[in-house]
């Protein structure tokens, strides 16, 4: 396990966390701004992936069946369960992730992580943060298919050229087409990214840099003042897709990406077990932080009084202490252990059919 990625991706969940808090917020006392900081966490999240999907494959050496089946594992079932967990709570009466009216078309896609505009006009699944699983998915599903070039560094070349290719054709030939122009969206490249970063970790010593530790400390201290900067003056909301957010946020999160490795390379790594943790529950963060963000505020609204920055203060303490104890107990209690179990009959129905399964790190 890479202890620096480990905690930087505690540190883009809760960023993404911070970045849906604040409508809550802004109910209790409003902002002098709407900082749009935390959108990067998803950025990180992106090139984290590709990174590790190269990382792990590397030491694995498997096929696409067995690749697509641990991804299967690892991603799915605990995001159908809080998916069916955002249903139910909807259902009488609340409405986490902007949720409204949906069917079952609505309810298919969003399980099996298709591109869809559902019943209420809104293009994003259920689950609202899972349209980046949807990106996810795609990413899996095309690196799985190239790895039966033999080579991780081939696949990640004709990974690459695909994700470029499709990016292009979306920029000539502006598809009308709602899923066409899902999947041709620049965000890809952030995948892409962090694939080569992974080939660079394992294949070269480009990241073995005379006084590294303290280059990457400056190379992340530069990625994050320029996202503040952006935030901070230009102050427009980046869009969740396309070229302006691939330079705005994905570049930056590609440099903190790189001098978290730069310093695991220089033997400067995290060894905090809470922040370890808290990067192990980072997907489970990421998916229930919605519910758990309206439940507290549903009841912040009932006891605080509005329009006090002492209950904004409290509001946001709340929310951040119930999302972390929640999303650590949903992965020690049920991630965890479902992973495992699913896992272990996925590697006994394998070794009958002499399908070999990789052992590499989680993506999220």
């Amino acid at each position: 396990m890479l202890n620096n990625l480990q905690v930087l991706r505690a540190v883009a969940a809760y960023a993404v966390v911070l970045y849906h808090a604040q409508p809550f917020i802004e109910r209790l006392h409003p902002l002098p701004f709407h900082s749009h900081l935390g959108a990067a966490g998803v950025d990180i999240f992106f090139v984290i992936s590709g990174f590790i999907m190269v990382y792990a494959s590397d030491r694995s050496h498997c096929g696409p069946a067995a690749f697509w089946r641990d991804r299967l594992i690892r991603i799915l079932p605990l995001y159908w369960i809080t998916t069916f967990a955002i249903i139910a709570v909807s259902s009488v009466g609340f409405s986490p992730s902007g949720l409204h009216n949906w069917d079952g078309s609505d309810l298919l896609t969003s399980l099996f992580l298709l591109p869809n505009i559902r019943l209420d006009g809104v293009s994003e699944p259920i689950l609202s943060p899972a349209w980046t699983l949807i990106y996810e998915a795609f990413f899996y599903f095309f690196f799985g298919l190239f790895l039966l070039s033999g080579r991780i560094s081939r696949a990640t070349t004709i990974l690459s050229v695909v994700f470029l290719s499709f990016w292009f054709m979306g920029v000539v030939f502006k598809p009308q087409s709602f899923v066409i122009e899902y999947y041709t969206n620049a965000i890809l490249l952030e995948f892409a990214l962090g694939c080569l970063l992974g080939l660079l970790y394992l294949k070269s010593r480009a990241l073995d840099l005379p006084h590294g530790a303290t280059l990457s400390v400056l190379a992340i201290g530069v990625a994050i003042a320029v996202l503040i900067a952006q935030d901070w003056y230009l102050g427009v909301e980046v869009t969740r897709t396309g070229e302006i957010r691939l330079m705005r946020l994905g570049l930056p999160a590609t440099v903190i990406v790189a001098g978290a490795l730069i310093l695991e390379r220089s033997n400067h790594r995290a060894s905090h077990r809470g922040a370890l943790l808290l990067g192990s529950a980072s997907y489970a963060t990421y998916l229930i932080h919605p519910l758990i963000l309206h439940g507290v505020y549903f009841l912040a609204a009932k006891v605080l009084p509005a329009g006090s920055i002492f209950s904004a203060t409290f509001y946001l303490f709340a929310a951040f202490a119930a999302v972390c104890l929640f999303s650590v107990g949903l992965h020690l209690w049920v991630e965890a252990p479902l992973t495992r179990s699913l896992k272990q009959l996925s590697r006994s129905q394998s070794g009958r059919t002499g399908i070999p399964m990789p052992k590499g790190a989680s993506a999220r």
